[in-house]
C-alpha cells in the first residue's frame, strides 16, 4: 500500500491517474474508485465496495451492509493480484470498508490511496507528501493553459510571474487562473490580479475549503486564528496563547498540520498563501462591507475604518493593527480613542504597532489573552487595564516603559512578559501576584538595573533572558534557589559582576550564558549543576584561578563555551563525559590544552597564539571537526592520524611549524568525503598525486579498474590568500566527464575565520569525492576544476592535484547533509554549446 497526501489543490488525484494509466496494463483486475471522501453513510459504504467488486469481479454482488461487503472482498480478492486507487479518502471507515488490510490482496497488488490526512496513512508500507512545484514549474504549466505554450508570450512575463507567486506552487490554482487569463490584454490581467488581491478565486477557495469543513469547531478556530495573527510565530508560544482560549492546542495544530491545512517548518507555524486567502474569505464572506462584525481584522485599512468610525461589535474576536515605525516631520504615530474597543466584549487577541491609544482602557476588553503593542509609547501601563483574569501573553517589545505597573498587579494566567528594547525600563515589575509566569524576556533594555525580589517565589518561571541589560549588576538571591528555570540568559550584561554561590540551587538549569560579563570568579557550586548542557563563559577575562578544578562534574554538559578570556591553562575536562564541542578560541595566553572526553565532537580554537601543547587524540574516534588556525608554536597534535575515521574537517591555517611527519601521516590517512577537508599552512605539495597542473584545473583519464574497486578522487589545490572578508567562502569543485557527458558540481567546503589570516600567505586544501556521486568508469576523459566561489572573493589558485583511490573505502560522515552541496547533470548545456565550465 502507497498513500500520497498533501493539501487540496497539489494534484494527488492527477498523479494518482497517472500512475494507473501507467501501470494498469500490467494488472487484470483494477479499479479506480474517485473521490472516495463523499461516501459517509452506511449505505454509500456499501455502494463503493459494490463498485470495487464489480470492477474486479465484472458483476454486480449482493451486499446488505458493509461487514458483508468487507468478507466477500477478503474471500474473492486475497488470491488475485489487483490495482485498486482509493482516491480522496477523509475518514478511516471509508478506509476499513475497502481496504481494510494488506491480507485482503493477492502477492503482486498494488493499493494506492491518496487523502488530506496524513494520519489515514499509518498503515500503510509507504507515505508520500505531495510537493508545491517550484517556480520553474510552476510558470510552465500555468503557461500552458493561459497560452498554450510552455512559456509566456511576450510582454506577459512579469504579470505571469506575478500570477505564478500569488499561486505558491498550488497546481489547482495554476490552472484555474491559466484557464481565466487565457486571450486577455495586459489590461484584463492587471485588473484581474488587483480584483483576486482582495477578492480569492471562488473555484479555487471552494476546492481548499473541503479540508476546513471536516474540521471541529476548536480545531476551526485555530486555523482561522494562525491564518490571520500567528503565520511565522513559534509554534510553542502559539501553543500556550491557544490553550488560554481553551482550543487544546497541541492536539489542535497536529490536526491540522495532518489535514495540510498548517505546516511547520524550524518550529514555526507556516500556512499556504492561498490556504491564508481562503481563512480570510470565510472570515469575511457573511457581512463583506462590514468589517465590524468579522470575527477577525488584519488589514490595516478596514481595521483603521473599524477604530475611526467605532463601529467594532462584540463578534470581533482578534484585531492586528501594525504601522511602521513613525519618522518625524514625514508622518506622526496614529492615534485611536479607547471606546472604539467598548462594544467588543469578546475581544481575545490585540496586536498593535507604532499607535497610540487615548482614554480610559477600562474599555478594552476583560476576555484578552494575547497583547502586543510594540513601541507602546507609555510611561507605565494604565491601572485601569489590569483587570484581566484571562492575560497569557503582554509583548510590548521596543517601549517607552519606565515600569512596567505600579505596585502589584493580579494576572493569574499570565505566562510571558516579554519588554525587548525597552530601553527606559529601569526596573521590572512586582511580580508576586504572577505566580505562573513561565517566560521574562527583558533583552535589550539597557537601563534596567533591577529586579524585583519576587522573581524568586515564581515557581514555574523556566526562562528568564536578561541579555544586553548593560546597567544590570546582580539578580536577588532568593532567585538563585529557582527549582524551575532551565534558562538564564546575561550576555553582554556587562556591569553584571557576580553569579551568587547559591546558583548550585538551581537543579533544573540546563542553560547559562554569560558572554561579555564582568563576572570574574564562577563559584565553585555551580559544578553541583548536573543537569546543565550548555554553558557560555566567553569574553569574561576569567583567569586561572576563576574556573573551579573539577569542572569536570558536570556531567550533562554538552558546550562549553570559554573563548576570549585571560587563563593560562584549563581544569582537566576529561570527565565531562557527553561535552560534544568545546570553543576556547582568542585564548591569547592558553598554552596548553588539557585532556580532553573521548565524546568530543567539536573543538575550535583559532588564535590561541600561545598554544604549544595539545593532548593526545588517540582515542577521540567521534571527532568531527578540529580548528586550530593560528597557532604557531604548534608543531603537531598527538595520535590525530589515529582518529581521522569520522573526521569531516581540520583547519590548521597559519600553524607555521607543524612537522613534515605531522601533515604526511594526516592527509595520507583522510578518509572523510563530502564537506569538509583539510587546510594547512604553507607551499607544500603531495608527492603521491598523480596529476598534477599549474592553476585550478587537471585533465585525466581515467584507467581500467583491472580487478580494484575506484572509489573516488582526492583532490588538493594550493592557493594564497588576498582580499579578506568576514563571510565564509565556498570552495566549489566541478568533474566534467567529457565521455560520458556528465558534470558533478560540489561545494564541498568552506573557508570560515578568514579575519585571522594574513594578505599573500600560502595555503594546502584537500579533501575528496565518492564515486558514488561521480559515477566516473574506466576511460573516461575527466576535467577536474576548483575555484572560491564567489569571484571577487577568489584566493590566487597556483596548482591543483589529483589521485585516483583505489581499494580504500571513503566515508560519507556528513550528518548535516545541507552544508554539502551536490548538482550532478546528465545533460549540462556546455554539450550543446550553451555554456562554458566557470572556471
Amino acid at each position: 500500500m502507497v498513500g500520497i497526501w498533501g493539501m487540496g489543490g497539489l494534484g494527488k488525484t492527477t498523479a494518482a491517474k497517472a500512475i494507473y494509466n501507467q501501470i494498469h496494463p500490467k494488472f487484470e483486475f483494477k479499479s479506480f474508485l474517485a473521490d472516495v471522501r463523499d461516501a459517509t453513510s452506511q449505505h454509500d459504504l456499501v455502494d463503493l465496495q459494490k463498485k470495487l467488486i464489480s470492477d474486479i469481479l465484472k458483476k454486480k454482488p449482493e451486499i446488505s451492509c458493509v461487514d458483508e461487503g468487507i468478507s466477500l472482498i477478503k474471500r474473492r480478492f486475497r488470491h488475485r493480484k489487483i490495482l485498486v486507487i482509493v482516491d480522496n479518502i477523509d475518514k478511516e471507515e471509508q478506509l476499513d470498508a475497502i481496504v481494510g488490510n494488506h491480507d485482503w490482496f493477492g502477492p503482486g497488488s498494488r493499493i494506492i490511496i491518496t487523502t488530506r490526512d496524513k494520519r489515514l496513512l499509518l498503515n500503510v508500507d509507504k507515505a508520500c507528501g505531495a510537493k508545491k512545484m517550484n517556480e520553474e514549474e510552476a510558470l510552465e504549466l500555468f503557461s500552458w493553459h493561459a497560452f498554450k505554450n510552455s512559456c509566456p508570450n511576450q510582454g506577459y512575463l512579469e504579470l505571469s510571474k506575478k500570477v505564478v507567486s500569488y499561486c505558491g506552487g498550488l497546481p489547482l490554482a495554476l490552472e484555474f487562473l491559466g484557464s481565466l487569463l487565457i486571450k486577455r490584454t495586459l489590461t484584463e490581467w492587471e485588473s484581474q490580479l488587483e480584483k483576486l488581491e482582495r477578492y480569492p478565486y471562488g473555484n479555487i477557495v471552494n476546492r481548499l475549503r473541503i479540508s476546513f469543513e471536516g474540521l471541529d469547531s476548536s480545531q476551526k478556530a485555530i486555523f482561522l486564528d494562525i491564518s490571520c495573527f500567528f503565520i511565522g510565530k513559534d509554534k510553542d508560544y502559539v501553543t500556550k496563547v491557544l490553550d488560554g482560549c481553551g482550543f487544546f492546542a497541541l492536539i489542535g495544530i497536529t490536526v491540522l498540520c495532518e489535514r495540510c491545512l498548517v505546516n511547520v517548518e524550524g518550529n514555526k507555524l507556516n500556512v499556504h498563501d492561498l490556504l491564508r486567502e481562503m481563512a480570510r474569505v470565510i472570515i469575511s464572506e457573511n457581512f463583506l462591507d462590514q468589517p465590524g462584525k468579522w470575527s477577525r481584522l488584519w488589514n490595516r485599512r478596514e481595521v483603521t475604518d473599524v477604530l475611526r468610525n467605532k463601529s467594532g461589535t462584540e463578534e470581533v474576536e482578534g484585531i492586528a493593527l501594525n504601522f511602521p515605525l513613525p519618522y518625524p516631520r514625514i508622518f506622526n504615530r496614529p492615534s485611536f480613542s479607547t471606546e472604539a474597543f467598548a462594544n467588543m466584549k469578546k475581544l481575545r487577541f490585540l496586536q498593535l504597532s507604532h499607535v497610540e491609544l487615548n482614554g480610559e482602557y477600562k474599555h478594552l476588553s476583560k476576555e484578552l489573552i494575547w497583547f502586543c503593542w510594540k513601541g507602546c509609547p507609555l510611561k507605565s501601563i494604565p491601572d485601569d487595564f489590569f483587570n484581566q483574569p484571562r492575560l497569557v501573553v503582554l509583548e510590548m517589545r521596543y517601549s517607552n516603559l519606565v515600569q512596567v505597573w505600579k505596585g502589584s498587579k493580579r494576572l493569574q494566567k499570565l505566562k510571558i512578559i516579554d519588554l525587548t528594547y525597552s530601553p527606559y525600563l529601569k526596573k521590572s515589575p512586582d511580580f508576586s501576584q504572577v505566580p505562573n509566569l513561565e517566560k521574562l524576556i527583558f533583552v535589550g533594555c539597557k537601563r534596567l538595573s533591577e529586579i524585583h525580589p519576587s522573581i524568586g517565589y515564581l515557581k514555574r518561571l523556566s526562562l528568564v533572558n536578561l541579555s544586553g541589560c548593560y546597567e544590570l549588576i546582580s539578580l536577588p538571591r532568593d532567585f538563585y534557589k529557582s527549582k524551575s528555570v532551565e534558562t538564564l540568559l546575561l550576555n553582554w550584561c556587562t556591569s553584571f559582576r557576580e553569579v551568587h554561590e547559591d546558583i548550585g540551587e538551581m537543579i533544573s538549569l540546563r542553560i547559562l550564558e554569560a558572554k561579555h560579563t564582568a563576572i570574574r570568579q564562577l563559584p565553585p557550586s555551580i559544578v553541583g549543576l548536573k543537569n546543565l548542557t550548555r554553558l557560555y563563559l566567553s569574553w569574561c577575562n576569567l583567569a586561572d584561578d576563576a574556573i573551579p578544578k573539577d569542572l569536570g562534574s558536570l556531567i550533562s554538559l554538552q558546550v562549553l563555551d570559554l573563548s576570549e578570556n585571560n587563563f593560562h591553562s584549563l581544569p582537566n575536562l576529561s570527565g565531562l563525559s557527553k561535552l560534544e564541542t568545546l570553543q576556547l578560541d582568542k585564548c591569547f595566553n592558553l598554552h596548553k590544552i588539557p585532556d580532553l572526553p573521548t565524546n568530543l565532537k567539536f573543538l575550535y580554537a583559532y588564535d590561541c597564539p600561545a598554544l604549544e601543547t595539545m593532548p593526545s587524540f588517540s582515542n577521540m574516534s567521534n571527532m568531527r571537526e578540529l580548528v586550530l588556525i593560528c597557532s604557531p608554536k604548534l608543531i603537531e597534535v598527538p595520535g590525530l592520524d589515529k582518529s581521522l575515521n569520522s573526521m569531516t574537517q581540520i583547519d590548521m591555517r597559519m600553524c607555521t611549524n607543524l612537522t613534515a611527519d605531522f601533515r604526511k601521516n594526516i592527509l595520507q590517512g583522510w578518509t572523510s568525503c563530502g564537506f569538509g577537508g583539510i587546510f594547512l599552512h604553507g607551499n607544500y605539495v603531495p608527492n603521491w598525486f598523480e596529476f598534477v597542473n599549474d592553476g585550478n584545473k587537471v585533465s585525466l583519464v581515467i584507467p581500467p579498474n583491472d580487478g580494484r574497486k575506484f572509489e573516488g578522487l582526492t583532490l588538493f589545490c594550493l592557493y594564497s590568500s588576498g582580499k579578506r572578508t568576514d563571510r565564509p567562502l565556498p570552495l566549489a569543485i566541478t568533474v566534467i566527464n567529457n565521455t560520458q557527458r556528465t558534470e558533478l558540481q560540489a561545494n564541498i567546503s568552506r573557508e570560515d575565520w578568514v579575519k585571522q589570516l594574513k594578505d599573500e600567505q600560502n595555503y594546502l586544501w584537500q579533501g575528496q569525492l565518492s564515486n558514488n556521486k561521480l559515477k566516473l568508469q574506466g576511460g573516461d576523459k575527466v576535467e577536474v576544476g576548483i575555484i572560491f566561489a564567489e569571484s571577487k572573493y577568489s584566493r590566487s589558485l597556483k596548482k591543483t592535484g589529483v589521485k585516483l583511490v583505489w581499494d580504500k573505502p571513503m566515508k560519507e560522515n556528513m550528518h548535516d547533509l545541507d552544508r554539502a552541496s551536490y548538482v550532478f547533470n546528465p545533460h549540462p548545456a556546455r554539450f550543446n554549446g550553451e555554456a562554458q565550465p566557470s572556471w
